[in-house]
């Protein structure tokens, strides 16, 4: 023990590769002790917050106030002190090898993400002109459909207006055949003419003979109006003769000038009712003076 103490006061004591500190190089900072050994720069291995907190809370377990006041020899609780901190070590290297395979492990991972990255950007890309393919089939769709649906409203308005078309030859031809049967009477009838009248051999016969007769009662109807606007024009000429020879006549008894053109009808007309209300005075005069002079 005496020799352990010697070593450890003079810092020739080593513990498992770590060596003792002796007491006077101990530093203390009020209640809390700070203790220096080998270990350089533990940060360098200690990447995350929470396992530095691990080793903190490790590391501050056994608090050296408590040694000290538990133990009077200062140099073996110096000796127990390096003791934890070789064990608080053993700990850290563990917790060292463990973060190496975690490392290790995120960068496995961190490869098959990448490998599934460029996996989805390779599906999203066909992914896209799979979208964009299918968007141009749809529209081409729509507009086939579109076409197909205007091409059979117009093929079922034409069926409409058909449907419309039979149904009113159908009504056509309903009248014709009750046209027909109202006409089995004339044709009873020209039969019965043609067994009354030998000249005649068909059916067809007497229809022409009638056809015959109407032209010929159309062409004497015309011939006939065709006399009577002569006979008119006539007798419109002859009536504007006699008054044109009137209005001579009249003007020369009168030895007035003639005025008037012949073309002017009216107006001799109207020149013969004066003449006549004047000569009607004329009578009326002279027999008022024959009366009076009886």
């Amino acid at each position: 023990m005496d020799t352990l103490r010697e070593s450890i006061a003079t810092g020739d004591y080593t513990l498992d590769g770590y060596k003792v500190l002796p007491e006077s190089k101990v530093k203390y900072s009020g209640s809390k002790c700070k203790l220096n050994f080998d270990v350089k720069h533990p940060e360098q291995y200690v990447s995350q917050i929470a396992e530095s907190k691990d080793f903190s809370r490790l590391t501050q377990q056994s608090s050296t106030n408590e040694i000290l006041s538990t133990n009077s020899n200062m140099t073996i609780n110096l000796a127990s002190l390096q003791l934890k901190l070789y064990k608080t070590g053993e700990i850290l290297r563990a917790l060292r090898r463990r973060k190496s395979r975690h490392y290790d492990t995120i960068a496995e991972q961190w490869e098959k993400l990448e490998e599934d990255e460029e996996k989805l950007r390779d599906n999203f890309i066909l992914f896209n002109n799979f979208t964009k393919e299918n968007n141009e089939k749809r529209l081409r769709s729509e507009k086939k459909i579109r076409e197909n649906t205007e091409l059979i409203q117009s093929r079922q308005d034409e069926i409409n207006a058909y449907s419309k078309l039979i149904d009113k030859i159908d009504t056509v031809h309903k009248e014709i055949l009750k046209r027909l049967r109202r006409g089995r009477v004339y044709e009873d009838f020209l039969t019965n003419v043609i067994e009354c009248y030998p000249e005649f051999c068909t059916i067809c016969d007497v229809v022409r003979r009638y056809i015959a007769l109407i032209e010929t009662k159309m062409f004497l109807s015309t011939r006939l109006r065709n006399a009577m606007d002569t006979l008119e024009q006539a007798h419109e000429f002859m009536v504007k003769n006699s008054i044109w020879n009137v209005y001579v006549h009249m003007a020369a008894s009168k030895k007035h000038p003639i005025k008037i053109k012949k073309e002017k009808v009216e107006e001799q007309i109207m020149y013969l009712n004066r003449t006549l209300t004047e000569l009607a005075k004329i009578n009326r005069m002279i027999k008022k003076k024959v009366v009076k002079g009886r």
